[in-house]
């Protein structure tokens, strides 16, 4: 039962860290690019994607 319990905590705390560093390199991302260096770039991959399926 004990180990069943360390499983999950270990589980849930690789979990966590793992959310914590995306929602964190998802906010300096935000934070330090400039929106209009940032836009056309977006813009430029949504067109690649749409290129590569078709």
């Amino acid at each position: 039962m004990m180990g069943m319990g360390e499983r999950a905590l270990k589980l849930m705390a690789t979990i966590f860290l793992i959310w914590a560093l995306m929602s964190t390199a998802l906010y300096l991302q935000q934070v330090l690019a400039p929106p209009q260096a940032a836009e056309p770039v977006r813009v430029s991959i949504g067109i690649k994607r749409v290129q590569g399926s078709s």
